[in-house]
């Protein structure tokens, strides 16, 4: 298939897929390389276009064109150009989130947290447990999922790219893209083997809210001794 990613206002980008259109507000909009795969985001759901994310090879795209590195490139300055961007127009500003659970991040021009600031968030490193967000020295806010509470292990994964929005009733930072937390996101295996359905497992250690497993051993042991006898 053909893809194209363009400026379609001073708004809002419009990606075609070779079959229609789908348009997303630039400042919800986030994009990454993985590999040979530009993965591009939106992070609040649009009426038009009910899918919110798109990994594409970048040898797919018509519009931008070039390698990897160029074609991110070209969607990131049509995404970060939009009306009100930048530092003093009070649009979607972006910083990169250092840390793991105790968060700080640099963003130009931030002075003070005022109800309803906005801003994108790269995390370089998942959590463990609850956590929270210090932006220009400013203090500590709790980072909550949304209208769901704080978040809890598992919720921010590595690399992640989330809108978060200041709630000064809470206080907190209502996070929006965080990670779909299930059994798999905070329980990891700790054998150097792959531990497959129906196997027996015991808890090994973790840290926070995650959890480590490995065999049992001892019953796979006895199971053994059963069948030969």
């Amino acid at each position: 298939m053909a893809y194209s990613l363009t400026d379609y206002s001073t708004t809002e980008v419009e990606l075609n897929d070779g079959s229609r259109s789908y348009y997303y507000k630039k400042c919800y909009c986030s994009v990454e390389l993985q590999g040979e795969y530009i993965i591009f985001t939106s992070h609040k759901v649009e009426n038009n276009a009910f899918r919110q994310q798109w990994s594409i090879a970048y040898t797919d795209f018509t519009t931008p064109t070039g390698s990897a590195a160029t074609v991110l490139a070209a969607i990131k300055t049509i995404i970060e150009n939009y009306a009100g961007g930048g530092t003093g127009g009070g649009g979607i500003q972006h910083g990169t989130a250092s840390g793991t659970d105790t968060y700080t991040a640099t963003i130009s021009g931030v002075t003070s947290y005022t109800d309803g600031d906005s801003y994108l968030i790269r995390f370089t490193n998942g959590n463990t447990t609850g956590a929270n967000l210090n932006i220009n020295s400013l203090g500590a806010i709790p980072l909550y999922r949304n209208n769901d509470g704080p978040i809890i292990g598992g919720d921010i994964e590595d690399g992640a790219e989330m809108l978060v929005v200041y709630n000064s009733s809470i206080p907190a930072w209502q996070a929006i893209g965080t990670s779909p937390n299930t059994i798999i996101a905070y329980v990891t295996n700790a054998e150097s083997i792959s531990i497959t359905k129906g196997q027996p497992v015991y808890a090994f250690g973790g840290v926070g809210d995650r959890m480590k497993v490995k065999l049992c051993k001892c019953i796979i042991k006895c199971w053994k001794f059963a069948l030969l006898n």
